[in-house]
């Protein structure tokens, strides 16, 4: 893989050297990175066992049974409701912030608290609740090539704020199945020269069938013959990853919104339903993903192009 990428860092910037060669004629001159939070909750559903026994409870144990939303039934159906916990002469037990101390209890259809056979407060059995891990929908702006050089045989090179967005469309499929991912370009008022898009999918569930993932969009008829389909060079590497790398040999702005490229993806045979989530990796090339020369112009724009993932949804 380090040396596929070490040719791709060369094609990121051939825009340099193209216009190098036209501005100076005479003297010729494992896997993939996602961003993920995961959301768990870990909190008790009760302050109390028995009564008493959580007079020192902190301010956090009580507010996250009083603040958490209370279901109306628990998992085995029984109505629940909130009681303030009570020590043996009937006071109310509080805690060391001196708010009162709150428990979660099994009530009858009148709301009486229903007791168990030792005369304690029946608790609801309540399951908790499964992590969830979200993939964060957009991966945000590479960085820049803040030490990229000022200046190749004669020609400007400067960081520009500004990119297009890349975003990869979501599907449903079945075990089993070929489905195909668009890259939708938009934002792109401004247009680029150079573009690079790296794709990584989990090659435990998904395998990349290279030979379908062309630029421009498949479904087109005319694709191959689009800005997209005929300046594209695809090259799948390692296991569940493949790189699309567009330039325009005759140095033509690509301004237009639309589909960048098309992702082919096989479902294996026994992956487990499910939302997987396939995603973009810009730290290739040392976040230098782009590149635009405006027309007339000598100077190289290394752009800052934004990436949103996409995913696959696995149906029974």
């Amino acid at each position: 893989m380090k040396e596929i990428r070490t040719k791709l860092i060369a094609v990121a910037v051939l825009a340099l050297f193209a216009v190098s060669a036209t501005a100076c004629e005479a003297a010729k001159p494992d896997g993939g990175t996602t961003t993920t939070t995961t959301v768990s909750d870990n909190s008790d559903s009760s302050s109390s066992d028995a009564a008493g026994e959580n007079s020192d409870a902190s301010a956090d144990d009580e507010s996250a049974v009083s603040e958490a939303p209370v279901p109306e039934k628990d998992d085995d159906g029984s109505k629940i409701s909130v009681v303030e916990v009570t020590d043996a002469a009937g006071s109310a037990v509080t805690d060391a912030a001196s708010k009162p101390v709150t428990e979660l209890v099994i009530v009858d259809d009148k709301g009486t608290v229903v007791t168990d056979a030792k005369g304690q407060n029946a608790k609801p059995n309540i399951k908790p609740a499964p992590a969830v891990t979200k993939v964060a929908d957009s991966i945000g702006t590479p960085p820049k090539m803040t030490d990229a050089p000022q200046d190749i045989n004669g020609v400007k090179i400067e960081n520009a704020s500004y990119g297009p967005t890349l975003t990869l469309s979501s599907a449903e499929a079945k075990a089993g199945d070929t489905v195909q991912l668009k890259i939708n370009i938009t934002d792109n008022a401004k247009g680029f020269t150079a573009l690079m898009a790296y794709v990584d999918a989990n090659s435990e569930y998904f395998e990349i069938i290279e030979s379908e993932c062309n630029g421009g969009d498949r479904d087109a008829a005319d694709y191959k013959r689009s800005q997209f389909g005929k300046n594209m060079t695809v090259n799948a590497y390692d296991k569940g990853s493949i790189v699309y790398m567009f330039f325009d040999s005759q140095m033509k702005q690509a301004k237009d919104d639309g589909v960048f490229a098309t992702v082919t993806l096989k479902v294996k045979e026994g992956t487990p339903a499910g939302k997987y989530d396939i995603t973009f990796n810009t730290t290739g090339d040392g976040g230098a993903m782009g590149n635009n020369i405006e027309e007339g112009s000598s100077t190289v724009q290394v752009i800052s192009p934004k990436y949103v993932n996409g995913s696959v949804t696995v149906t029974e």
